[in-house]
């Protein structure tokens, strides 16, 4: 399997078009079509934010997504033993076709958001010049997303759920939508404050930091994927 490869200075458009031609590359009993699938129709709208100028500070959302992309990447093409933590059961279960189509994306959003986007935080706040404070147009520009991300929960479920994901839904009812929702938003703030914490530290202990970060959302991958 040949995947396509992003360019380190891709527009935000060639993102999301890199994120189509990845769904079109990849089998269809794989995990990662289904995170795919909902990392592409958030990119859609961030593009489209971007192009009728609906953020503060286009150039940093811009850059932010084309570096947390290329971490996506990364999770895809990168060898075995050299894959993060974070998203080592994904790719380990990928083609376990038991697991609810849900569950995986869900397992991508895990990895991703709070591993990932820590590590895109700081190269963006480095390349561009930040120190990632809250209540900032940068801020309130990534909070926005986290609204798209909420919209777009219910459409993945009915999108992504194959029977056996139905029926984990019906017996939990509305308790797991709240967690669904509440984590979202919670690991995408957590990330905000992952990255502060990081870019305050000095680098032994930074890295210390962010070991520890990709090994706990390993943990949360392998719990959602079980």
């Amino acid at each position: 399997m040949s995947l396509p490869i992003l360019n380190a200075n891709a527009s935000l458009p060639e993102v999301a078009s890199w994120m189509r031609a990845v769904g079109q590359t990849l089998p269809p009993n794989d995990g990662f079509l289904y995170f795919n699938a909902l990392y592409l129709s958030v990119t859609e709208r961030v593009v489209a934010k971007v192009a009728a100028g609906d953020v503060n500070d286009p150039e940093f959302v811009s850059r932010l997504d084309v570096v947390f992309a290329r971490t996506y990447q990364d999770a895809l093409i990168a060898h075995e033993d050299e894959v993060a933590r974070a998203w080592r059961p994904l790719r380990e279960k990928r083609f376990q076709c038991d697991k609810s189509a849900f569950r995986f994306a869900l397992a991508g959003m895990n990895a991703h958001i709070n591993r990932d986007l820590v590590s895109a935080l700081l190269t963006t706040a480095a390349e561009l010049g930040d120190d990632l404070e809250t209540g900032t147009d940068r801020h309130r520009d990534y909070q926005a997303v986290d609204d798209l991300l909420f919209e777009l929960m219910a459409d993945a479920k009915q999108a992504l759920f194959d029977q056996l994901g139905e029926a984990i839904d019906e017996a939990l009812g509305p308790v797991d939508d709240l967690l669904e929702s509440f984590s979202i938003r919670t690991a995408r703030s957590a990330a905000w404050t992952n990255a502060q914490i990081a870019k305050a530290l000095p680098a032994p202990l930074r890295e210390l930091h962010l070991a520890a970060v990709d090994r706990h959302t390993g943990y949360a991958g392998r719990l959602i994927l079980v």
